[in-house]
């Protein structure tokens, strides 16, 4: 299964949950951002020295910029993906303060992106050998969890 078609599956397991209004949901949803967070900002400091590893030997091995565009393609998609979770992050932790002011706007599309973006990090890092740390899989632990069975037996 591609990681596009994963993260599709993830999202529309999370909108279902989501959408059936589980009275739990909410406060669930606001831990797995938090986690996620954390496994961001762990996940950037853990990638920087192999990063900075990785751009000293393409530059010495690569004479050209299409060279070194090719050794460091891995990395700039895991880069690429680690500010796409962060952006996605705000994204949910904007709405979820809104909602808990009173808003009543639909959440579920910034949630979705939230989960979809877990994902390609996952896929990226396992491209280039970095090992996550294990707040990521907890993330991703705790969103794939808001499923319907989740939902059974709460009060609505």
């Amino acid at each position: 299964m591609s990681r596009l078609s994963r993260a599709l599956v993830l999202g529309v397991v999370l909108a279902a949950a989501l959408s059936i209004g589980c009275a739990d949901t909410l406060r669930t949803v606001k831990h797995a951002n938090a986690t996620y967070a954390i496994a961001l900002s762990r996940t950037r400091t853990a990638a920087a020295a192999p990063y900075r590893a990785a751009v000293t030997a393409a530059i010495a091995a690569n004479p050209t910029r299409e060279g070194y565009n090719r050794a460091m393609e891995a990395w700039h998609a895991l880069r690429t993906s680690l500010d796409l979770g962060r952006d996605a992050s705000y994204a949910l932790d904007a709405v979820l303060s809104a909602i808990a002011a009173g808003a009543t706007e639909s959440w579920l599309q910034a949630a979705a992106c939230v989960l979809a973006a877990v994902v390609p990090i996952i896929d990226g890092a396992g491209r280039v050998g970095l090992e996550l740390p294990p707040e990521m899989q907890s993330a991703l632990g705790l969103f794939r969890g808001l499923s319907l069975q989740a939902c059974r037996g709460s009060s609505q």
